[in-house]
């Protein structure tokens, strides 16, 4: 079993959800690059504040999944060790996510046809280049908010 020393408000301390303050404008908004089915060996880094490269969505309340993917996104855009995430689902129907994996090199990321837990990679534009370097497949563009 799994134990965090951390609670939810030391984890994310100044989180009052994902709205778009200002919907006519897209300055609120980023852009991602997912790669399906991939995943990335080893260069596991840690998630600030959490001890561990794991966040674990049980862990977040009653978020829904785009707003888990929109929080892990947000950490990794201002965390400069983290390169890229793997979101790990409970099966290949993607529809409940497990956990959420950061990794500080996209080098070791790979295609992964074979995944039984539907894994996603996911890239800022910064890693895009050297992600489909590696996995070698077509990416789809996610927009997030970005807070």
């Amino acid at each position: 079993m799994f134990l965090c020393q951390y609670s939810f408000a030391q984890i994310r301390p100044s989180f009052s959800g994902f709205a778009n303050t200002n919907p006519g404008s897209e300055s609120n908004t980023e852009n991602a690059y997912i790669f399906d089915p991939a995943a990335v060996s080893g260069n596991g880094t840690n998630w600030p504040g959490v001890g561990n490269n794991k966040l674990y969505k049980n862990n977040f309340g009653g978020l829904s999944n785009s707003d888990f993917i929109d929080y892990a996104l947000n950490l990794m855009k201002d965390t400069s060790s983290i390169h890229c995430m793997v979101v790990v689902y409970t099966n290949n129907s993607q529809q409940t996510i497990n956990y959420i994996v950061a990794k500080g090199s996209v080098n070791t990321a790979y295609y992964k046809p074979g995944t039984s837990t539907g894994q996603q990679v996911y890239v800022l534009s910064e890693y895009l280049a050297a992600a489909s370097s590696a996995i070698g497949i077509a990416y789809t563009t996610y927009s997030f908010v970005v807070n």
